[in-house]
């Protein structure tokens, strides 16, 4: 049974500004509905690795297709509009690989350059305990009883 190292990340914006409506309704919303959306394809994507298909975790580029190899890896096509790009790094399927689920835009309709607002969104306007992890510099930074990977 091979191993599987996870992150669920936001993408990191050098020089992010902190959204002019700052803890607003609209802007707390909005990250949730981010947030939401990383974790759901972060576990799509997992189950597709873990159960489904070893052979369509592959693909190129940094949206995976909504089909792979005759498997439906339960990417949405609504998720590529949102900004969300993923990734599975491994160099050896018999070695834990890597799956990171993040954001792209610059902005993000709702919060703008607030990409913070995201990353926190689980723990400040949800009923988790921890932030998603913050990917910068080729780190995902955990914080929150998370791991850095």
């Amino acid at each position: 049974m091979k191993r599987f190292l996870l992150a669920v990340a936001v993408v990191a914006v050098t020089g992010s500004e902190v959204a002019a409506q700052g803890g607003s309704e609209i802007v707390a919303l909005n990250a949730r509905a981010h947030a939401e959306a990383v974790k759901i394809a972060f576990y799509r994507l997992e189950d597709l690795i873990r159960r489904r298909s070893t052979a369509a975790v592959s693909w190129t580029g940094d949206v995976p297709p909504a089909t792979a190899g005759g498997v439906n890896t339960g990417w949405l096509q609504d998720w590529t509009r949102r900004g969300l790009r993923a990734r599975y790094c491994t160099d050896d399927p018999a070695i834990a690989g890597t799956l990171l689920v993040w954001l792209h835009p610059t902005r993000l309709m709702g919060v703008g350059n607030d990409h913070r607002s995201v990353h926190a969104a689980p723990r400040l306007y949800g009923r988790e305990r921890r932030s998603l992890h913050w990917l910068d510099a080729g780190v995902a930074e955990g914080g929150d009883g998370r791991h850095s990977v």
